[in-house]
C-alpha cells in the first residue's frame, strides 16, 4: 500500500469565519492529517477552533476556504442528504460530557444519538 493510500483525513490550508459585518475568524489555514486506524488528538487554545474544525471535516459546517477533504473527497460538495449518510456511516464522536436527556433511558438516549 502506498503511504498516501492509508491517509484518512487531510485538510490544507482550512479557513472559517463566522459572520460579515462583524467577522469571527474561527480557523485560519488550519493544515491537519490523520492516518487510517490512528488516533489523533486535536489541540487549540479555544474550544470553538477544535468543535469548528471537526464541523468542517465532518461536513457539518462549510469552509469558508475551500481546500481539504475527509477521505480524499470533498465532504462540502455532497448534497446535505448524502453528508448525513457519510457521517452515519464513517464518523463517531466521543464527547468529554456525557449531553444525555434526562427524562429518557439509557436505551432511549443511545438511539436518539
Amino acid at each position: 500500500m502506498r503511504e498516501n493510500q492509508s491517509i484518512a483525513i487531510s485538510c490544507r490550508g482550512v479557513h472559517k469565519h463566522f459572520g460579515d459585518r462583524t467577522r469571527v475568524q474561527a480557523l485560519r489555514g488550519v493544515d491537519f492529517e490523520a492516518r487510517l486506524g490512528s488516533l489523533r488528538s486535536l489541540l487549540a487554545r479555544a474550544v470553538v477552533a477544535r468543535h469548528t474544525l471537526l464541523s468542517v471535516i465532518t461536513g457539518l459546517l462549510d469552509p469558508s476556504g475551500r481546500r481539504g477533504g475527509i477521505v480524499r473527497e470533498q465532504r462540502w460538495r455532497l448534497p446535505a442528504n448524502q453528508r448525513i449518510l457519510f457521517r452515519r456511516e464513517n464518523v463517531g464522536f466521543v464527547f468529554q460530557q456525557f449531553n444525555l436527556l434526562p427524562a429518557l433511558t439509557a436505551a432511549e438516549n443511545a438511539a436518539s444519538r
